[in-house]
């Protein structure tokens, strides 16, 4: 011990009661992981962000050799314990997942439903008829640009 460690005392005793302290509020969760568990796999390539995958093998201590089903293909990759989630599995969706999945490129378009209601006559209907047909936001004038002319 010197002068300077009563002005400025060592803080390895601080950290560790800090590291203590967050141990026990946040305890540790063990996920096993084993061969042939069904999980989502978190995709670099773009979206969607999880995809669905099974594992193959254990290719590291932490890390796993996964084949994920993504937009654009099956894909085998590695991936580390904590870029991996569990995925349950439904009965009804285990049919789905034996015939690989459907990507749409496009939301399904969705048609106006015609209601067979009795239709009121007045100007409460109208009304409504306009109003369905309006644009929600105003059309932008459009005109061609004024150009610099110098001899003008």
């Amino acid at each position: 011990r010197n002068r300077l460690d009563v002005v400025k005392p060592a803080v390895g005793g601080r950290v560790a009661y800090n590291q203590f302290k967050q141990s026990v509020a946040r305890p540790r969760r063990d996920r096993d992981i084993a061969v042939g568990d069904q999980v989502m796999a978190r995709n670099y390539r773009g979206r969607p962000n999880w995809v669905p995958g099974v594992i193959v093998g254990q290719s590291g201590p932490l890390s796993f050799t996964v084949r994920a089903t993504t937009p654009r293909g099956s894909f085998t990759w590695r991936r580390h314990k904590d870029q991996l989630l569990a995925r349950t599995t439904d009965p009804d969706r285990e049919a789905s997942d034996q015939e690989g999945y459907e990507f749409l490129a496009f939301p399904p378009s969705v048609d106006p439903v015609t209601s067979s209601a009795p239709t009121t006559s007045g100007p409460a209907a109208s009304q409504e008829i306009q109003t369905a047909g309006a644009r929600r936001y105003p059309t932008r004038d459009r005109r061609p640009p004024d150009r610099y002319q110098a001899g003008v």
